[in-house]
């Protein structure tokens, strides 16, 4: 992209690293947490939801914990939470910076 001095607006791929920082946000905060409930508190639709936690277990930066399993009829509710690595509580994600002049 070009520096033409401009801020950057509401393009795609910054829209999503803003929900991808979101979730990740909430997922620190509140886990073990569903997608559901994750759509539910974020806003976001659950087919964002999910294809947002299908990226951050791709850079295996989520995990799932479990399944609910209260009877209840239909797919079972996965849990999920942050990946945490060789038992560090410091967290990290991918982010793109952007250098301006």
């Amino acid at each position: 992209m070009p520096n033409t001095g401009r801020l950057r607006t509401g393009d795609p791929s910054l829209l999503r690293q803003l929900n991808l920082s979101v979730v990740m946000h909430y997922l620190r905060e509140s886990a073990p947490l569903y997608r559901a409930q994750l759509a539910e508190i974020t806003g976001l639709n659950k087919t964002t939801v999910s294809s947002l936690v299908s990226e951050l277990m791709q850079y295996q930066f989520v995990q799932e914990v479990g399944a609910r399993t209260n009877g209840a009829t239909g797919r079972p509710a996965v849990m999920l939470e942050l990946t945490v690595l060789s038992g560090s509580t410091t967290y990290c994600a991918p982010v793109r910076l952007l250098w301006r002049p």
